[in-house]
């Protein structure tokens, strides 16, 4: 099977191209998206390709997330309307990584509305049973991830976080962040935000660092499952979240995670509490772990997306025959 792609997230693209690693890949070259090498390194069942070569391919799986709706702010969106109108012979799966919400410039009806008129007849796959409900459809695939690949390494008692620094406030609440973050520098601690105050050399190094941290705080609200928890969870670490997309359905309070208001003193007595009780973390931090790697492996990744592609392709076989 060859499947015909475009540069997004390389973290999540990276686990679904090693998760079909029996699948040849053709990844396009472009200047509005391109892969971090730095970040994560191409797996062998990955080729670029500078176009797309209509009669080539098996299946076609693009990207798009809320701001695509908007071209002038953000290429991606002209990109995904560009490759959408070209591929005609086969069938298109999108991955819509986003959730509605852009209240500084959409409300959420409109951005329904114009996110459905782009995925059209084509298959759309949302990455949280809460998107699933926000955008009124979608098959629901949870990422999944090697769980060798991750770094449990003694802690350093420290808070990190690793959401997107910069760009839709609202969507990422960066509210809480900015006031929690606040509230614990009037006794001495700072929340190490990766990329802003933790830079690193290559994957590795970032690995590294993210397994000796003691504490990962996600405030995020209406980002679809992310990422950065989960690698968190694998490598051990004491997860502090918002309650975020899914967040109930695997993490227990105080058993395998924390769950805190959106309130930014409730968030940082907490984290004052447990960044004092190192045990405790540890005995979290590991509980954690365990749930990461029962519901977030590669495995059952590869399982869930080898049957919506089974389906899709079956389903346009009927449909021409």
């Amino acid at each position: 099977m060859k499947i015909f792609t475009t540069p997004w997230h390389c973290g999540h693209q990276y686990d679904l191209f090693n998760a079909l690693k029996d699948v040849q890949f053709d990844l396009l070259i472009n200047t509005c998206r391109e892969w971090a090498e730095n970040s994560r390194p191409l797996p062998e069942n990955v080729k670029n390709v500078s176009y797309y070569e209509p009669g080539k391919y098996d299946l076609a799986i693009l990207d798009l997330d809320q701001q695509c709706i908007d071209i002038d702010r953000s290429c991606k969106g002209l990109l995904y309307r560009e490759l959408n109108a070209i591929i005609k012979d086969i069938p298109k799966i999108v991955i819509n990584h986003g959730s509605p919400v852009w209240p500084e410039l959409y409300n959420q009806k409109e951005i329904v509305n114009k996110i459905m008129q782009l995925v059209g007849s084509n298959t759309m796959v949302v990455n949280s049973h809460q998107a699933k409900e926000d955008w009124g459809s979608g098959e629901v695939i949870w990422h999944g991830m090697g769980l060798d690949e991750w770094k449990d390494l003694p802690k350093d008692p420290r808070i990190v976080t690793s959401v997107s620094p910069a760009g839709l406030d609202a969507y990422y609440n960066r509210k809480l962040y900015k006031a929690t973050d606040k509230e614990l520098g009037k006794h001495g601690i700072q929340i190490v935000h990766f990329r802003i105050h933790a830079m690193f050399q290559d994957w590795d190094d970032y690995k590294d660092y993210l397994g000796r941290s003691l504490i990962y705080f996600d405030y995020s609200l209406h980002t679809p499952m992310n990422r950065a928890k989960t690698e968190a969870m694998l490598s051990g670490c004491c997860v502090v979240t918002a309650k975020n997309h899914d967040v109930e359905r695997y993490i227990n309070h105080g058993e395998n995670g924390f769950i805190t208001l959106n309130n930014p003193v409730t968030a940082s007595n907490l984290l004052l509490e447990l960044i004092e009780d190192y045990d405790r973390c540890i005995k979290v931090g590991q509980a954690g772990k365990k749930t990461a790697q029962k519901l977030f492996n590669r495995e059952r990744y590869r399982q869930d997306w080898l049957a919506l592609i089974k389906n899709v392709l079956s389903t346009k076989a009927k449909n021409t025959t």
